[in-house]
């Protein structure tokens, strides 16, 4: 087995450490970059249901209730045909 010097120990020891400081630096992106576009999906779903609600009122203010219990019966007539 080869045996290394305490400065090449040092040296290995020193980049091992280096190397997992970039893996964590990396995970940490990665992980940031999730939260970035799950806050950006958030924000779209948002838009989304608030446009929907803002449609689905004006509808709402067109139909006339009178009009669906006038026409409730004559489509249970018709589905029991």
């Amino acid at each position: 087995m080869l045996k290394l010097s305490t400065k090449h120990q040092t040296l290995i020891f020193r980049l091992d450490n280096q190397a997992e400081s970039l893996r964590q630096r990396s995970f940490n992106m990665e992980q940031a970059t999730m939260s970035l576009r799950t806050a950006q999906d958030s924000n779209v779903i948002y838009k989304a249901m608030a446009t929907g609600t803002k449609q689905m009122k004006k509808e709402f203010k067109k139909t006339n209730i009178d009009d669906i219990e006038v026409s409730l019966p004559k489509i249970h007539l018709g589905g029991s045909m």
